[in-house]
């Protein structure tokens, strides 16, 4: 009867899938990942083997790619996952078995050539997470042909120098972005200033306004907050605000009702705070 298999061997999917996340016994894990007829529960039991023989040869003879590939992802041994590269038939596996291998390559020479030269932009994104050549870095920024491998390495910058020359320079807007982000706001105030007054794309704009300091470009603050056309950019410009007399220009002069309303409340708690409380 149903009622008194054990949860592992319930028909109901749910049910078993409770049971195998809970699960510790590595031979009943075992048989799960082998014999389940549902792969998403073959799945969750292989991630959570530790027999190397058995993830091999569930990685070679699943009839799922997925189940292949998720096995793929828990081998250590290195020569096997370079014969799954070389040798299975579905192209998924093999990439799952390339990723495997660079996430456990450390020569960075190797690194290097698959982050620039591998067809397939998620192997060359995880390639990009292990090196350290700032100038390949630089070079993969800006010329990989996918944004996120692009991104990746932009993420994986360190030299501020070279992140600065970046933002002069790539015309990318997703890596620009990446790279005002990383900007160091206590060395490149005049480059985030310039960018925050003319860059065309608004996301850019807003974080670059972000790490502004306030105290050192209210004019400019005031500028954007009145002349930008920006949903945020306006508005994050406008809470940076501290003189009143710029506030009550932009909320009489602002045509956008939010930054002006915004800025109105602002001025409205600044004159609460400066204006001596009477003695009663």
């Amino acid at each position: 009867m149903e009622l008194f298999k054990p949860k592992r061997k319930q028909s109901n999917r749910n049910v078993r899938l409770v049971a195998v996340k809970k699960l510790e016994d590595q031979d009943l894990l075992a048989d799960i990942a082998k014999n389940d007829k549902d792969k998403w529960i073959r799945q969750i039991a292989i991630e959570k083997l530790e027999d190397q023989q058995l993830l091999a040869n569930i990685a070679k003879n699943d009839k799922d790619k997925w189940v292949r590939a998720t096995a793929v992802d828990h081998i250590e041994d290195q020569k096997l996952l370079i014969e799954i590269v070389k040798t299975d038939k579905n192209k998924d596996v093999r990439r799952a078995a390339r990723e495997a291998v660079v996430k456990k390559l450390e020569d960075q020479e190797l690194l290097a050539d698959i982050a620039k030269n591998d067809k397939d932009e998620d192997v060359r994104r995880a390639a990009v997470r292990k090196l350290e050549d700032q100038r390949l870095l630089i070079e993969i920024a800006k010329t990989d042909k996918d944004s996120s491998v692009r991104e990746k390495a932009v993420e994986k910058l360190k030299d501020q120098k070279l992140l600065a020359d970046l933002v002069r320079n790539v015309k990318d807007v997703d890596v620009l972005w990446a790279a005002v982000e990383k900007l160091d706001p206590t060395k490149w105030q005049d480059l985030l200033a310039e960018i925050a007054k003319t860059d065309k794309d608004e996301d850019v704009r807003w974080e670059a306004v972000k790490k502004l300091d306030a105290e050192k470009w209210q004019n400019i603050m005031a500028s954007i907050a009145k002349n930008d056309k920006g949903e945020f950019v306006d508005i994050d410009a406008g809470e940076k605000l501290k003189g009143q007399k710029l506030s009550a220009d932009i909320a009489k002069n602002d045509k956008e009702f939010y930054v002006s309303e915004y800025v109105k409340e602002k001025l409205k708690k600044l004159k609460n705070k400066l204006t001596p409380k009477s003695k009663t």
